[in-house]
């Protein structure tokens, strides 16, 4: 296992792709201290930037804005393997299946908490600014950040780790990887709206699995003193939260490694039909396009080539389910925010 895990390890950091996903979330935080152009969060601005309970409600939020990043890192994992067509190799190695799939999920978790530090990293590095307002921030404690990174942080990653890695690993879609992470952002600000309405503010921060909720419910009666000086509790409704939702995470991980096949067939719900060429060579898609495009192409003809391909894309692209599916999702959200709107 310790071999999968370096080199799952050396893989991501190889990859420019690793250090994008940092900056852009490091960049967001950064911001966020130093302007007022990125905003996150509905602070009163009576607490300290850098108090705890903020950098809470900051890598709360954004570990749901992330989401999409966090399926990226970790759902492709064992999915690179299929798509390099390199699995079997692995298959036939006296290799144990569990040491690669906990190898595979615990490098890709690896990595991901290092990308999501980048939240962290970002308010600290941008309190440091010279231009910035000091009377916003407290003084410099490292116990806020460890607070956070271990209360907030931590499970949050670990229950998008194992939920995205695991459906990644047994549908073995690129598209399902990418459109698990819009639709757990989607779903999550959709239960945040209506969990407001709850009565039982108790019961109903459980249901949230980055800890905002349950956050807003042990600080509900903090001072503004004690908001600017006090570490997150892990107590009440908060350590609920967080043992529920780690404990939902090591659940799907277990359950995905019983149903891990170390063996080059998918989970599947039907069978996949490959698109090839005809035995005449023709494209597959040139009778729907109703041209072909040709290298010899000039002028009107390369415009009478262009615009079939367009609205042939156009109508392949609008009538795809990864489309429909974020669009409806969209709507959603649209329609349960405007009915809580007056709220």
């Amino acid at each position: 296992m310790r071999a999968v895990y370096l080199f799952e390890l050396r893989f991501r950091m190889r990859q420019v792709s690793t250090y994008l996903f940092f900056l852009v979330l490091f960049l967001l935080t950064f911001l966020f201290v130093t302007t007022d152009a990125v905003k996150i969060g509905g602070g009163d601005g009576q607490v300290k930037i850098n108090a705890p309970i903020v950098l809470g409600q900051v890598v709360g939020i954004m570990g749901a804005f992330g989401a999409v990043i966090a399926s990226a890192l970790v759902g492709t994992a064992i999915y690179r393997d299929f798509e390099s067509q390199s699995h079997e190799l692995f298959f036939t190695t006296r290799l144990s299946r569990a040491a690669y799939f906990f190898g595979r999920y615990l490098g890709a978790l690896t990595v991901t908490l290092g990308v999501y530090s980048g939240l962290l990293f970002g308010v600290l590095l941008g309190s440091l600014m010279p231009w910035v307002d000091k009377s916003g921030l407290g003084p410099f404690r490292l116990e806020s950040y460890v607070n956070v990174f271990l209360v907030i942080l931590l499970p949050n990653v670990l229950f998008l780790s194992s939920l995205f890695f695991v459906f990644g690993t047994l549908t073995r879609s690129l598209l399902a990887i990418y459109l698990q992470g819009v639709l757990v952002f989607v779903g999550w600000a959709i239960a945040l709206g209506m969990l407001r309405a709850v009565d039982n503010k108790l019961a109903a921060s459980l249901f949230d699995p980055f800890g905002l909720a349950s956050t807003s419910v042990v600080t509900r009666y903090w001072t503004l003193a004690e908001k600017n000086v006090n570490l997150l509790p892990l107590s009440g409704a908060l350590l609920y939260n967080r043992l529920l939702w780690v404990g939902v995470g090591v659940g799907v991980l277990l359950a995905g490694f019983r149903l891990f096949q170390f063996s080059a067939r998918a989970m599947t719900l039907g069978k996949k039909k490959a698109v090839s060429q005809t035995a005449s060579g023709t494209h597959p898609l040139a009778p729907s396009l109703g041209v072909f495009p040709t290298s010899s192409a000039r002028g009107k003809g390369k415009v009478n080539v262009w615009m079939p391909l367009v609205r042939f894309y156009f109508r392949d692209i609008v009538r795809s389910v990864p489309f429909l599916v974020i669009a409806a999702a969209g709507a959603l959200l649209l329609g349960v925010n405007a009915w809580h709107a007056d709220t």
